[in-house]
């Protein structure tokens, strides 16, 4: 399964917008510009991103003196960088367009296949408020893999990965080739008495994560954690929904705070299994899209609930009749942070003129865009017709694993409202996020669940300080990562 597997659509579309557009000027339909006689990478990736930018990107109005001057000798990252929309003032709106490397890597992350993987996630936080060391703290681990067999847990604080330690100069080195991608790593971690040595195994690590029950005086109330709208995890989201009705619960908490996106027909079944049943039978409007002016006549501006959800995924058909599985709940609960972004932040946007939502947490993202996945070397495949057989051979050779991941449409909710934008949600009751709390997720007594399980009516124990026998590092805050990627929200 790929998510590439979907080119031939964005091919069919792109030629429709060139028929729809065919008197607009250079360069949203004019001719490809002519291969050199000898080029580089460069050429290659610049001819690319220019077409690709020039067609899809949602202000590619707003861009297009620059679009139409792009030297096809320059870095076509820096060029894409360049080419994000702001403001007059400087101030960035598309902080999310980007060109890649290796965009297959990125797809990883959506894809829902099987990975080679240590299992577990982290966030990076300063080891002590002299913030010259920083150290990965566990959030969470998934459950039969290689961290969890090895006895790592939420709160767990890695001093050392193969006896070095993690400074703002390493640090980025250190976790892309050591900690998350190497075949074995040693671990220094905080309250363990021996190294923990890590071998990484290929696995599935389903997002939906856990989910339970809580009694809350005459009703029940869900808990389900959900990590990333991938395609595999469909069929998890409906057990899951399924086993809760069955259970009685009338009102959920969804953990999204570690839920950067994924793909919109993921998004969508989810927002079924949510909405009221009502919204559901009625095929009522859950979102909106805006494109920019060349794609809105070619593209669907409206996603709508439906009974029955059904999606291609690359050769995999999916189908799934949602009211077997739907809630019916009255109230949501979501627990959101800056780690929540697009694709969660689409799917509330959506319910929120369907359902009583209440936000906890830290305010979200902010990322109100939907992009698309396209890599260079099945572009330049789709487009064959275009160049002669040395051209595609030189094309083929140099595209390699590059491509772009392009913003192409604003969501909104069934009025076309975007609330998450800018900046993002902020949350009706604010509560920082802390996996040093001493609590695995799930436990009524960690921090964001705790406060949304008193907002339901829970009587449970009060959280206290976290357990004597983990020392804690009370002068610890979370290092913000220059370069992590937030969200994807990925339009079929």
């Amino acid at each position: 399964m790929s998510i590439f597997t979907s080119m031939r659509y964005w091919k069919t579309l792109l030629a429709a917008v060139l028929v729809a557009v065919s008197c607009t000027k250079d360069p949203v339909d004019g001719p490809l510009p002519s291969f050199a006689t000898s080029f580089d990478e460069n050429y290659v990736a610049n001819l690319f991103a220019r077409r690709i930018m020039s067609q899809y990107y949602l202000w590619n109005q707003e861009m297009d003196e620059y679009i139409v001057d792009w030297p096809t000798g320059v870095d076509p990252k820096e060029k894409v960088n360049s080419l994000r929309y702001k403001l007059s003032d400087g101030t960035m709106v598309d902080r999310w367009t980007a060109f890649y490397d290796d965009i297959y890597s990125l797809s990883a992350s959506i894809s829902g296949e099987s990975l080679t993987t240590y299992g577990y996630e982290y966030q990076l936080w300063y080891k002590d408020q002299t913030k010259k060391n920083i150290v990965p703290v566990v959030i969470y681990t998934y459950p039969g893999g290689p961290a969890d067999k090895a006895g790592l847990r939420r709160g767990d604080v890695i001093l050392r990965v193969n006896g070095k330690e993690l400074t703002p100069d390493n640090y980025r080195s250190i976790v892309n080739e050591e900690l998350t991608g190497s075949a074995q790593v040693e671990l220094d971690v905080e309250a363990h008495s021996s190294p923990v040595r890590l071998t990484s195994e290929k696995m599935y690590e389903d997002p939906v994560l856990m989910y339970r029950s809580y009694d809350c005086g005459d009703k029940k109330v869900g808990y389900m954690v959900y990590t990333s709208f991938t395609a595999a995890s469909c069929s998890s989201l409906v057990n899951a929904c399924k086993a809760m009705k069955k259970e009685g619960v009338s009102e959920l908490i969804l953990d999204l705070r570690y839920n950067g996106g994924g793909l919109v027909a993921t998004e969508r079944l989810l927002a079924c299994l949510l909405a009221p049943e009502s919204a559901v039978s009625g095929k009522e409007v859950f979102t909106t899209e805006l494109y920019n002016n060349y794609l809105s006549s070619a593209m669907d501006s409206k996603s709508y609930f439906s009974p029955i959800v059904d999606f291609s995924y690359g050769e995999t058909q999916y189908s799934y009749n949602v009211l077997e599985a739907n809630l019916g709940i009255t109230k949501l609960y979501a627990l959101i942070s800056s780690g929540s972004a697009s694709a969660s932040e689409a799917l509330l946007t959506g319910l929120f003129p369907y359902l009583d939502i209440e936000m906890i947490g830290e305010k979200s993202h902010g990322k109100f865009c939907s992009g698309i996945l396209l890599p260079a070397a099945e572009w330049y495949a789709d487009m064959k017709e275009e160049f002669s057989s040395d051209q595609m051979a030189a094309a083929e050779k140099h595209a390699g694993r590059t491509g772009i991941y392009v913003m192409i449409g604003r969501y909104g909710d069934k009025n076309g409202t975007t609330p998450c934008m800018p900046d993002g949600f902020v949350p009706d009751i604010a509560v920082k996020d802390n996996p040093l709390d001493g609590f695995q997720l799930g436990d009524p007594r960690e921090s964001l669940l705790w406060v949304a399980l008193a907002e339901a009516g829970y009587f449970g124990p009060a959280p206290v300080s976290a357990p004597k026998s983990i020392p804690r590092q009370t002068a610890r805050e979370p290092f913000a990562d220059p370069d992590a990627f937030y969200g994807l929200r990925i339009l079929k």
